[in-house]
């Protein structure tokens, strides 16, 4: 079965694309947050810090 002309997947495969740039930016970012302050504070304050950057 073929699709109408002018549609394709290409759309959400960009839409994914971006989301896994975002994703990857806010996983280093936490990371590195991590490593800077260390293992002992709780998550909400992580979680705050990361809100505020």
């Amino acid at each position: 079965m073929s699709r109408p002309e002018g549609s394709s997947r290409g759309g959400a495969e960009t839409r994914r694309g971006d989301w896994d740039r975002i994703t990857g930016a806010v996983i280093d970012e936490a990371i590195k947050l991590h490593r800077d302050l260390g293992p002992r504070w709780l998550e909400s304050v992580f979680e705050a810090i990361l809100e505020k950057m």
